[in-house]
């Protein structure tokens, strides 16, 4: 099961997720469905960082997140994504 979208942030948390780590401008890559590519736009000159990747999926599902510092928003494309628990 894969589950993609695309989510709005508040400005100050993408600032703060974004200001520690390595982060490059890349183009989304793992493609963007047709259901919601009107709502993500332009796939070029998202922020990505594979170390944030492994934070949040802890090597338990495969997982993206793609972050547009110009609209705030999140872009996630997953693989049999697992609800984390503590720990």
């Amino acid at each position: 099961m894969s589950l993609e979208g695309v989510a709005q942030v508040e400005p100050a948390t993408l600032a703060a997720i974004t200001s520690g780590g390595t982060w490059e401008e890349t183009v989304i890559e793992c493609g963007v469905p047709e259901e919601i590519a009107t709502e993500v736009g332009g796939t070029t000159g998202w922020l990505h960082s594979t170390a944030f990747d492994r934070s949040i999926t802890r090597t338990q599902y495969s997982g993206s997140f793609y972050f547009d510092k110009q609209t705030s928003r999140v872009y996630f494309c997953t693989v049999n994504p697992k609800v984390r628990t503590e720990g």
